[in-house]
């Protein structure tokens, strides 16, 4: 049952890197 826990951490971590990188290329191209 931990892969899961795992898997899903990676999910959020990948979701939140996407969303951090696609808000500082809007920030950036202003």
């Amino acid at each position: 049952m931990e892969l899961v826990m795992i898997s899903g951490v990676v999910a959020l971590l990948s979701g939140g890197t996407a969303f951090l990188a696609q808000k500082l290329r809007e920030q950036t191209s202003r």
